[in-house]
């Protein structure tokens, strides 16, 4: 794991994605998140949920600085419903920012810890809300995917609901765009930040994209990243839940949106997944 959490650390530093929420652009990002939340609690399932609850328990995984977790706080909240917000990452500076943000916007302590989404059942704890947002999924692939699925529907209570923030990246990266050998990511004053081809795994469905900055001369930082479509993602989700929804983003983003899922079947424990097939152990060996 400490690894994967420099390795993280080491992307987000070279190609500097957008998610200080101390940040006035940023800041905007979260208040859209705010904008979201107010539409998606009108939903059937969400009021069921909070009809006569008054308090809730929010778990966000890969929360990052918890701009997804503290607006869906901020937003129930506003319900007069007493909120106790969990946010889970790998990047500990991460967290820290987190804490220190969320507790300036909602007034009141908020708990980060440092786990693995795949491990969120060691926890020991149990949550109403199980929240990823960020479109996170790509850090997954599917074999991570079963786990994270596995260890979220054990620690979600049987009332509860997992909420994905998620994209067709089928869609948008692959047919609508086209996947490119070399992008220009992002280019400022200080930095030109290229991301480039650098490999796919066929037995873990990954691509491998390098990150550099040009200006700083950067070393390139490798990545592993998994293109997740709606429906794959929304099919592994109903292994573990028994009923699931979309709800397409009230932004209007193009095939983008929330994956809803509820009722935990508990059939396919993380105890059961606890065992790492030959594929993988071989996998792991070679990488060594």
């Amino acid at each position: 794991m400490k690894k994967h959490d420099n390795l993280l650390k080491s992307f987000y530093n070279v190609f500097s994605f957008p998610e200080d929420p101390r940040t006035e652009e940023e800041f905007k990002r979260y208040e859209k998140a705010v904008r979201r939340f107010q539409i998606l609690i009108e939903h059937e399932w969400f009021k069921a949920l909070i009809q006569n609850k008054p308090q809730i328990h929010i778990l966000e995984i890969c929360s990052g600085m918890g701009i997804g977790g503290v607006a869906l706080a901020k937003v129930l909240s506003e319900k007069n419903i007493n909120i106790n917000l969990t946010l889970t990452d790998l990047r500990e500076n991460a967290l820290k920012i987190a804490k220190e943000w969320g507790y300036k916007e909602l007034k009141k302590d908020i708990c980060v810890i440092k786990v693995d989404a795949r491990k969120t059942h060691t926890l020991e704890t149990k949550a109403d809300i199980i929240l990823m947002y960020g479109l996170s999924a790509p850090h997954f692939n599917p074999w991570d995917m079963v786990r994270l699925l596995a260890s979220a529907s054990e620690t979600l209570l049987n009332d509860g609901l997992m909420i994905m923030e998620e994209s067709d990246r089928i869609y948008r990266i692959f047919y609508q765009r086209g996947y490119k050998e070399v992008l220009i990511e992002k280019v400022d004053e200080e930095r030109m930040v290229i991301s480039t081809h650098a490999g796919y795994d066929m037995l873990k469905g990954t691509f491998d994209r390098a990150v550099i900055d040009l200006v700083s001369r950067s070393r390139p930082v490798i990545l592993e990243t998994y293109f997740w479509g709606l429906a794959e993602l929304m099919a592994f989700t109903w292994i573990f839940f028994e009923d699931i929804d979309f709800v397409k983003d009230p932004e209007g983003n193009v095939a983008q949106g929330f994956i809803m899922a509820r009722k935990p079947r508990r059939k396919l424990s993380p105890d059961i997944l606890a065992k790492t097939p030959k594929i993988l152990r071989d996998i792991a060996e070679k990488e060594q």
